[in-house]
């Protein structure tokens, strides 16, 4: 527990309020030990302040060791002003908060008293006051909005008339995993994040009836949950009442209502049968395909689809809800058609975008004074700390919201941001036992190249092309190392085959005489990035140099008694070094010794190929 306040006088009482919390909903009869306490000076600048204040709580709750719980601390401060919690702006309060809420993704923010023009309604039920009776929510991914709201007044705010960080991406939709598997709840919500959505992870039969629930769930457009993973079997730690709610059409159709006001509905599954549960499983089978379990059912764009666990990795499990097909809007921006990404959220910057309110030659100070600190805190915990997919989300969370408050304004930070965020998800991956051994690779190698070229256009445009390809391999190096030490050998090959383009090209950028190699160098990427393709090439080469022999043939009786071999044979001999050369036939001699040397290349390559294939070494 911290306590962040104004005054001394504040503090005291926000002492005494949570102790009383604590005391009449807490787990204990007597008051728990005195929390963190952090008092501000005040007339200090905001920048100091915020290095004062996450330097206590870095110190009370070091990253070295974990303590810092996910979804476990809670941070209760007096107040705040929503529409000025800008890190942008001049010095002050709000200024502060709007920094530690950024910084702290995964600690829950409860408010005094929270004043805004409009106060969005989940900010309102999972940061106010009242919040601090329930112990089930975890902000870590956003889902009540307290982190987007402030991203709204940095992307809207101006300067001389133009928005100084208008590439800051919003999260304007909300998705929700269900699941009583503690691992499955956070991989399916990040999974939600990732993709442009704010997330829900529910662990708890409090929390899903507070957000589904009967005469419970939110009404407000803003606030409703439009994307929802969950798991037909369902049984929470909390649910001491053993409602059941496997019948989706009967027990959870009419204890949680608000599923049904969902746009897409993906049942994450084992689908375990049970003796008995035939007639149920047909009907659940029915209600999903039909479309009914969601709002508007009959409308074609809204519909539930079952994903089997286990699932090969973030990507895999958002393609096989079909959502990538599924999610289709148009940026009023920039005109362009968007798809499998929740509306509203455009990353990396469109280029319209990054070239609107130039404010130098980086993101804000402040922005980047708090990815720095993200990134920091990032690094030590894929270091040091347990990795259970709780964590290793964290660290993507840190290094996502990181790179996406600096853009491509800070190309050199944002590199390192990528890094962090693919190893981190990629360590997700390979630790989370939900995920099959076969990590798909295909579409996190294209977000990855998609990522670097679009954050390396703030270089020098003679930079731009070599900044990308460096960014990319130190990014897949970096994941490469995380595949090796899991034992991933197909995916390390995988990226090991998009490294070595990538060396090759830089190679060739370095010396531009060096360009008469890139039909070599590519032949090379060609034949080493597959087995199949490998024993393709060798059997062109052979087919090539039978048809030179057949051509080199001689006609006369006199010539082909000095050949000690036919067309086909001195082809395989040749390149197999087994052959001994002619030596008063000289095409023919020319064509053995090129066939040699192909062959000495060849096939020296391909039994090492072979071998790292048997033994899965790479």
């Amino acid at each position: 527990m911290i306590i962040l306040a104004e005054n001394s006088i504040v503090a005291n009482a926000l002492i005494q309020l949570w102790k009383m919390a604590c005391i009449e909903n807490g787990p204990f009869n007597s008051s728990p030990d005195n929390p963190l306490i952090i008092i501000p000076k005040a007339h200090v600048d905001v920048e100091i302040l915020f290095e004062h204040v996450t330097g206590r709580i870095d110190q009370a709750y070091p990253c070295l060791n974990g303590s810092l719980p996910v979804g476990k601390t809670v941070l209760l401060t007096d107040r705040i002003d929503l529409d000025n919690a800008n890190p942008i702006i001049a010095d002050g309060w709000n200024a502060l908060l709007g920094m530690l809420v950024l910084a702290y993704p995964e600690v829950h923010w409860i408010f005094g008293s929270i004043r805004a023009e409009n106060i969005p309604d989940s900010v309102e039920r999972f940061h106010s006051i009242r919040a601090i009776f329930y112990h089930d929510y975890d902000p870590l991914l956003d889902g009540a909005g307290l982190r987007n709201r402030i991203r709204l007044n940095v992307r809207e705010y101006k300067w001389d008339g133009k928005r100084i960080a208008a590439y800051v991406p919003l999260r304007k939709q909300i998705c929700a995993a269900l699941d009583d598997e503690e691992s499955f709840a956070y991989v399916n919500a990040y999974a939600g994040y990732r993709f442009g959505f704010r997330s829900f992870p529910v662990t708890r039969n409090s929390l899903v009836n507070r957000l589904f629930g009967k005469n419970q769930f939110s009404t407000d457009d803003s606030s409703r949950i439009s994307v929802i993973f969950e798991d037909i079997f369902l049984n929470f730690p909390d649910n001491t009442s053993h409602q059941h709610y496997s019948d989706l059409s009967g027990n959870r159709k009419e204890l949680l209502p608000g599923l049904e006001a969902a746009d897409h509905r993906i049942f994450v599954t084992t689908e375990h049968r049970h003796q008995g549960d035939s007639e149920k499983n047909k009907k659940n089978h029915k209600y999903i395909n039909s479309g009914a379990c969601t709002k508007n059912g009959k409308m074609s764009h809204r519909y539930g689809r079952i994903v089997s666990k286990p699932f090969s990795g973030l990507f895999s499990l958002w393609s096989q809800s079909c959502l990538r097909k599924r999610l289709i809007w148009s940026d009023q921006e920039s005109g362009k058609k968007h798809s499998g990404i929740g509306e509203g959220y455009v990353w990396p910057p469109a280029q319209n975008i990054a070239l609107q309110g130039d404010t130098g030659h980086s993101a804000p100070g402040r922005l980047l004074q708090v990815a720095l600190h993200m990134l920091r805190r990032c690094e030590l915990l894929l270091k040091t700390s347990s990795h259970n997919p709780p964590e290793t989300v964290r660290c993507a969370v840190l290094a996502t919201d990181a790179l996406e408050l600096i853009g491509d304004r800070t190309p050199t930070t944002a590199m390192d941001a990528i890094r962090f965020k693919h190893t981190a998800e990629v360590l997700c991956e390979c630790q989370f036992s939900g995920v099959e051994y076969h990590i798909e690779l295909h579409s996190r190698l294209k977000e990855i190249r998609k990522e670097t070229i679009a954050l390396s256009q703030w270089f020098n445009s003679r930079r731009k092309n070599s900044a990308a390809l460096n960014s990319e391999m130190e990014t897949l190096m970096a994941v490469q190392r995380i595949l090796r030490d899991h034992s991933q050998f197909d995916e390390v090959l995988k990226t090991q085959n998009r490294v070595r383009k990538l060396h090759n090209r830089l190679w060739i950028h370095q010396k531009k005489w060096r360009f008469v190699f890139l039909p070599f160098l590519a032949y090379s990427e060609f034949v080493l990035s597959s087995f199949i393709r490998f024993i393709f090439a060798i059997s062109l080469w052979m087919a090539f140099f039978v048809w030179g022999f057949l051509h080199l043939w001689p006609v006369s009786s006199a010539t082909k008694s000095v050949l000690s071999s036919g067309p086909l044979e001195q082809a395989f001999t040749s390149f197999t070094g087994a052959n001994a050369f002619t030596s008063e036939y000289l095409p023919w001699n020319i064509l053995t010794v090129l066939a040699a040397l192909v062959g000495i290349v060849h096939i020296g390559i391909f039994i090492a190929h072979l071998y790292m294939l048997v033994s899965r070494k790479d």
